[in-house]
């Protein structure tokens, strides 16, 4: 069955059982709804022990800054090698 077929079969329909559909439509709709939701609030609640500092895009960007500064410190001791060396 095609799917015009069955709205128009609908639409031929009393008032009273077009107003089930309707229904049954918004029931089915806030069942999906609530099922995301509550996945969605399980895999918040799953990781209990992370606070928020921890899981930020700033903890992401000092580490970032962290790292940096190493990489920066070795260049910069590859430098001073290379002076003494060529000296």
């Amino acid at each position: 069955m095609n799917i015009t077929d069955k709205i128009e079969e609908i639409r031929r329909k009393p008032e009273y059982e077009r107003i089930r559909y309707v229904w049954g439509m918004v029931l089915v709709s806030m069942v999906f709804v609530i099922f995301i939701w509550f996945f969605s609030f399980k895999s918040i609640f799953k990781s209990e022990s992370r606070t928020n500092s921890e899981v930020g895009p700033i903890t992401g960007l000092d580490e970032n800054k962290i790292n940096a500064n190493n990489n920066n410190l070795e260049i910069e001791a590859n430098l001073e090698t290379n002076k003494d060396s060529n000296l």
